[in-house]
């Protein structure tokens, strides 16, 4: 059983057409594939195969193991989430994208917490902290992708009172907080230019 990477992804095209046109074509492939997956309708390896990028059976073809949802037009933008095994998987998306609709930027975040991936190239993400909480002391600090610095050290003073948090690694506030036994981890965005994922 994989971990599970979640990605939400934001296409920006040249135009409303463009963005419509892209989210149609998706649609359009995630029906022809809903019968050869187990992830029926949201298979990615759909849009890979019926957008001419390759057979996800075979070797050199982009990874593709997972689905996507949430697919939208929204002016000229394309927004979806994708929910792929061990990490993002978007290179093939890129390719699909750059073939349909190009000159269209793409801008990502993903967030895998076993495999510790944090990845985006989003501009505004960058340098800032993810925070994962699954207590039910939401006191501390609540879950939340776009936290600067500052603020986390401050909150986190409340989860470890005894703790210099000021001047700790996130690494060694991290380690603190799994032997408090206080399920929150604290990690900065990395920033990771598609091309280079998996």
């Amino acid at each position: 059983m994989p971990n599970w990477c979640y990605s939400r992804v934001t296409v920006n095209t040249k135009s409303k057409s463009d963005a419509q046109n892209l989210c149609n074509l998706f649609n359009t492939w995630l029906d022809k594939g809903k019968d050869e997956s187990d992830f029926k309708e949201d298979w990615l390896g759909s849009i890979i195969k019926y957008s001419g990028i390759g057979n996800p059976d075979t070797e050199g073809c982009p990874r593709c193991r997972g689905r996507i949802e949430s697919l939208e037009a929204d002016g000229t933008m394309l927004q979806f989430t994708t929910e792929t095994a061990w990490s993002p998987m978007l290179k093939g998306l890129q390719m699909v994208i750059d073939k349909y609709a190009p000159g269209s930027e793409i801008t990502y975040l993903s967030e895998e917490c076993g495999m510790e991936i944090y990845f985006t190239n989003d501009p505004d993400l960058i340098g800032k902290i993810y925070v994962d909480n699954w207590t039910d002391e939401q006191d501390y600090i609540e879950t939340c992708n776009d936290y600067e610095e500052s603020i986390v050290r401050d909150k986190l003073k409340k989860a470890l009172p005894l703790m210099d948090v000021e001047n700790m690694s996130f690494d060694d506030i991290n380690s603190a907080l799994n032997e408090a036994n206080i399920d929150i981890r604290v990690h900065r965005w990395k920033n990771v230019p598609i091309d280079e994922l998996e």
